[in-house]
């Protein structure tokens, strides 16, 4: 077996071959290069890094913003930002949304690629095959509440007002704040039709709950889309399912997760917004 280089020597690999060997397969990790190039694996992802090399996994982009679209994204992020700006609400936001979880699911594609470039496509699950609505709402500090529908159903107005209710249930019972009303609920969540129903908001009006503003189409502004689905949906790669144990698996892959998961992630929100307002209101990376 070949000696690993030494710390010099490390450096001294080109780029054209590194380049060389992602053109046979950009799907290669950082580990598989090193051991390839005999080199370490952290100057192979300086070299990655410097060569403008990011990883991509196949994903479905959100559809193309119109004009309006985008200045109504700016003025809700300036509104958000302005208000944290003057004294942070974040650690009150509790948030949540709704996500398919198939009992098949192929593996994602992972490929290197410059900045811009299109990575390769991914299989998509069966949108017709067995599949269990996942509807979870959490805050900084975790999961709060979450239910698995039965195969294939989907929420409405009358099942959303009801896991509002269950939802406010848990915040009392998990979320001491709350219960001694040192702390109002700032509830951000998305556009969906059941979410904007007046029954919804009569709900959240009646449990003294602050709605925070949402801009359509803005998945990239809302934290479930951007981090706790998008995690979940690499975790979920290659897995099998039935509906009797998609529960006890979804309950390992949360415990999984610290509080750090959930802190950092609602603390994203306000460099989002930022990012949001830079790009005039088109969606970044």
């Amino acid at each position: 077996m070949q000696e690993t280089r030494s710390v010099a020597d490390q450096q001294k690999f080109e780029d054209a071959e590194l380049q060389a060997l992602l053109n046979e397969d950009d799907g290669k990790t950082q580990e598989h290069l090193a051991e390839q190039l005999n080199a370490d694996q952290s100057s192979v992802s300086s070299h990655l890094k410097a060569m403008g090399k990011i990883i991509k996994v196949g994903r479905w982009g959100p559809h193309e913003l119109t004009d309006c679209q985008q200045e109504n994204r700016k003025i809700v992020c300036k509104m958000l930002l302005a208000r944290y700006k003057l004294k942070s609400y974040l650690p009150h936001i509790v948030t949540g949304d709704e996500k398919w979880i198939y009992f098949d699911n192929p593996k994602r594609n992972r490929s290197y690629a410059d900045p811009g470039q299109p990575s390769k496509s991914t299989a998509r699950p069966n949108r017709f095959g067995h599949k269990t609505m996942l509807c979870i709402f959490w805050d900084q500090e975790g999961p709060i509440y979450y239910e698995l529908l039965k195969p294939s159903k989907t929420t409405n107005t009358d099942h959303y007002k009801q896991q509002l209710l269950n939802l406010n249930n848990a915040i009392l019972e998990k979320r001491e704040p709350y219960k001694k009303q040192h702390h109002k609920v700032i509830f951000l969540d998305d556009n969906a039709p059941s979410n904007r129903a007046k029954p919804t908001k009569d709900i959240i009006n009646a449990l003294s709950w602050e709605p925070l503003g949402y801009a359509a189409y803005s998945p990239d502004l809302a934290s479930s889309d951007y981090h706790l689905f998008a995690s979940l949906g690499h975790a979920l790669d290659e897995q099998h399912f039935s509906y009797e144990n998609v529960k006890s698996w979804l309950d390992d892959w949360l415990a999984s997760k610290d509080r750090t998961f959930f802190w950092h992630d609602i603390h994203k929100l306000s460099k989002r917004w930022e990012k949001c307002i830079a790009s005039d209101g088109y969606y970044f990376e």
